[in-house]
């Protein structure tokens, strides 16, 4: 599925915010191999008009993305009030991914290129934990 994540019945909703094309569409496929909904975004102006419309259970980030960064894409996010409680992981191929801000940290961290197992395991821990 590609657009808009949707209602999953019982299936956890992953939105994938990410720019290159074919990182985006790997991640969209390992996550909807492993039994996710994922819907994707290709600018942080539509993830927040989907985060809008229906919060996912969880963001794939990334941070370097032209039209806006990742962490001003965080921010806008937590000041959504329907979607503010959302945990991110954040994909970066920077070394430095420490946030601005102390709230605006991310549940999880992936260096790029990052191993779609990898990404599926860290969505999955992430949606474990009690406050995910």
């Amino acid at each position: 599925m590609s657009g808009a994540p949707v209602p999953a019945d019982g299936q956890a909703v992953v939105l994938v915010v990410e720019d290159d094309p074919n990182i985006r569409e790997m991640a969209r496929y390992a996550l909807a191999q492993a039994g996710f909904k994922v819907g994707t975004a290709q600018s942080p102006a539509t993830a927040l008009e989907f985060l809008r419309l229906a919060p996912p259970d969880v963001i794939v980030l990334d941070l370097g993305m032209l039209e806006m960064d990742g962490w001003a894409f965080r921010a806008a996010q937590l000041a959504m009030s329907g979607a503010r409680d959302v945990p991110v992981v954040v994909l970066s191929g920077n070394h430095d991914v420490e946030p601005p801000s102390a709230h605006l940290a991310p549940a999880a961290v992936l260096r790029k290129p990052a191993r779609m197992a990898e990404l599926v395991s860290t969505v999955r821990s992430v949606l474990a934990r009690p406050d995910g």
